[in-house]
């Protein structure tokens, strides 16, 4: 009797294994068997909505960015459509800014030794154009975007099922995204961009999502670059929408080399 009675319960685990199994099979089945419209439909409800995204005309997030051991400095970053992107990080007492005003992508490197702004080579404004979409991102609108999307199925990485997405930007740009499969939010992110004819590998781990508003966003993003000494990770301590930007915020700042070349072009014409 008491090898029965003893027996009862791993009979019971059994059977209720037996049992949920077909359930379990079925999930997973309807999880993989998915539509691209249904993933994106997924990741736009987790994130707030379509309305709520299309409402936000502009962001700032005000936080630091660590770049090693010791190394860490203050960062902001603001956002502003269409399509403008400003981020300031001050390191060793020096502000460095890179910003994209929609048209032109430019940056301020004075501890480099540059004492003025610069307009950005082609190769490298091509991932300063890519953030300047982050307020949708590429997924939103993509065909409008000239983006292209395929949806590779379910695949497990570091620990956790996500939807795969391949992601082709319009400038040619590749990504490839992962949702996690229980509510649709990114967690990973895998880019290559060429720059200077080489290709260039990211990776990115993207969490610690908050609400921002009526929105869902996240406050955490670590990048790491295969061969760089260590990892980049901004973490964001203040997220704000729909602000007040000035609107040269995201132009190149005139310089004097530029006034002069103006005055003498003026003065050529007369």
């Amino acid at each position: 009797m008491l090898r029965n009675t003893a027996r009862r319960p791993l009979l019971a685990i059994a059977l209720l294994s037996l049992l949920t199994a077909p359930i379990a099979f079925a999930q997973e089945a309807e999880t993989s068997e998915m539509t691209l419209e249904e993933v994106l439909a997924m990741n736009l409800e987790a994130r707030g909505g379509a309305d709520n995204i299309a409402n936000m005309k502009s962001a700032r997030f005000t936080g630091k960015m660590t770049m090693g051991p010791g190394m860490e400095v203050p960062v902001v970053m603001e956002w502003q459509r269409p399509n403008k992107v400003r981020m300031d990080m001050v390191l060793q007492g020096q502000t460095i800014t890179q910003a994209y005003d929609g048209e032109t992508a430019w940056a301020y490197m004075p501890i480099m030794g540059k004492t003025a702004p610069e307009k950005l080579p082609k190769d490298q404004a091509k991932s300063l154009v890519d953030t300047a979409d982050a307020i949708e991102g590429p997924l939103v609108n993509w065909k409008e975007k000239g983006n292209q999307v395929e949806y590779l199925g379910v695949e497990e990485i570091d620990g956790t099922d996500g939807h795969k997405l391949k992601v082709t930007l319009k400038n040619g740009n590749e990504q490839v995204i992962y949702l996690d499969t229980e509510y649709g939010l990114e967690f990973k992110q895998f880019s290559k961009t060429e720059i200077q004819g080489q290709t260039i590998e990211v990776e990115t781990d993207i969490g610690d999502y908050k609400e921002v508003g009526d929105l869902i966003m996240a406050h955490s993003m670590e990048t790491k670059v295969p061969g760089a000494p260590a990892s980049q990770t901004i973490t964001i301590d203040k997220a704000e929408i729909n602000i007040d930007l000035d609107a040269d915020r995201f132009s190149m700042p005139a310089t004097e080399e530029a006034d002069e070349d103006g005055e003498d072009s003026e003065s050529s014409d007369g």
